[in-house]
């Protein structure tokens, strides 16, 4: 399934398109969630926003997503444009 990864510090989030939802792991150490077995998005609300404004910002710089070129940007099946992902 198509997704979108940030990684800052000790957590890692993760966009899933098919779904809408974000996943938020905390990577730092083995003991951690190496495994992402635990997502914290639910428990940890303001690091999902701060990851998910980051990760819009940076996916603006790297995808003209507002532009009338769609050459380069991602769409769907249907040839949509691919939204980016909403910060909560």
């Amino acid at each position: 399934s198509p997704t979108t990864v940030i990684r800052k510090g000790d957590y890692k989030l993760q966009y899933l398109y098919e779904t809408g939802r974000y996943r938020l792991y905390n990577v730092a150490t083995p003991d951690d969630d190496i495994g992402e077995a635990n997502n914290l998005a639910a428990t940890m609300p303001e690091k999902v926003t701060e990851l998910a404004t980051d990760m819009v910002n940076w996916l603006g710089t790297i995808i003209a997503w507002d532009g009338d070129n769609t050459d380069d940007m991602p769409l769907e099946s249907n040839g949509q444009l691919v939204p980016l992902p909403p910060i909560p």
